[in-house]
């Protein structure tokens, strides 16, 4: 039997964008609760362009795994690429309060409010991502 999830992993990291995205289809008729594969469907639309479809398909990822924080921060940056900043940030405000040393996510939340022009709030932003990445290397040290 053809592990379609894997194929698709393969195809994408060749950048085969396409191909990626049919596996990743396959793979979620068979299993349609595969979280990655869905994860990876997301990434391959984003890559082939298709705006449209993301917003759909992370609608079926949050009732797979609503306590996500990933499915949330992954939602924010289809939202940005498509600079819809207002919903970009509350996705990655509800990756934040689901994952409190979510960096990545505090970082592209204050990259939308620049984008707002919002450039005070976009800062305190990047100071909280800093102070905690210190605190978190401090710990680790």
């Amino acid at each position: 039997m053809t592990d379609h999830f894997q194929l698709a992993e393969e195809f994408f990291e060749q950048g085969e964008f396409e191909r990626a995205y049919e596996e990743y289809k396959q793979a979620i008729i068979l299993q349609t609760d595969n979280l990655e594969a869905y994860m990876g469907w997301e990434r391959a639309l984003n890559e082939l362009n298709k705006h449209e479809e993301p917003t759909t398909k992370h609608q079926k990822i949050i009732k797979l795994n609503a306590d996500s924080s990933k499915i949330y921060y992954v939602w924010g940056l289809v939202l940005g690429s498509l600079k819809q900043y207002e919903e970009a940030i509350t996705k990655f405000e509800t990756a934040t309060k689901l994952n409190s040393d979510y960096f990545e996510a505090y970082h592209y939340w204050g990259n939308s409010l620049f984008n707002l022009n919002e450039y005070e709030d976009a800062i305190k932003k990047s100071k909280y991502r800093t102070k905690n990445v210190g605190s978190r290397e401090k710990s680790e040290n």
